[in-house]
């Protein structure tokens, strides 16, 4: 099992081995596994695949917790060789299907999905999806709309069985 090293999360407030970074790594060595194999190298395709297979063993290992039915937003290795893992409910976790690591209708990713659906979605006339847990309580505390918010299409569940969930970006006055 290998995951990559700790990097800052999405949002550039955390520090770990994510879900989106191990996602987006993996897509990244896929594509490479393509182009050495569209170049005619073999070895380096084969090679750049049984990494990425070794990530996904990683995050099947490491950030699925069947004890909660979805997947984590981050790990940290003790220096003792145990891990700190970080249960909180992120949307960049979306990013494990998008990057396709796993596809749409695997059992994990719609549970994951359904619980991001279930706790980040921003029951306000904004609408939306907060960016994770606490976000919610900050917006509701505050009440005032966020800066910027991934919005879901009403259609979001056939979205998550097709492979791809609609995404849009829109600044919130």
């Amino acid at each position: 099992m290998v995951l990559p090293l700790p990097s800052w999360d999405l949002w550039e407030e955390r520090r770990g081995i994510l879900g989106w970074t191990v996602a987006s790594t993996w897509a990244g060595l896929q594509a490479a596994g393509n182009f050495a194999e569209a170049f005619g190298e073999d070895h380096l395709a084969a090679h750049y695949r049984k990494a990425a297979e070794e990530i996904k063993a990683g995050v099947e290992k490491q950030l699925w917790r069947p004890d909660m039915n979805r997947f984590v937003r981050m790990i940290n290795r003790h220096e003792d060789g145990g891990w700190d893992v970080d249960t909180a409910l992120d949307s960049s976790l979306f990013g494990l299907w998008y990057f396709g690591m796993f596809p749409a209708d695997d059992s994990r990713i719609v549970s994951t999905m359904k619980a991001i659906q279930d706790h980040l979605w921003i029951k306000t006339d904004v609408g939306g999806v907060a960016r994770y847990e606490r976000m919610i309580t900050t917006i509701k505390s505050a009440m005032i709309k966020p800066t910027c918010q991934a919005t879901l299409g009403s259609s979001a569940p056939s979205g998550w069985q097709s492979g791809r969930l609609p995404l849009q970006t829109r600044p919130m006055i």
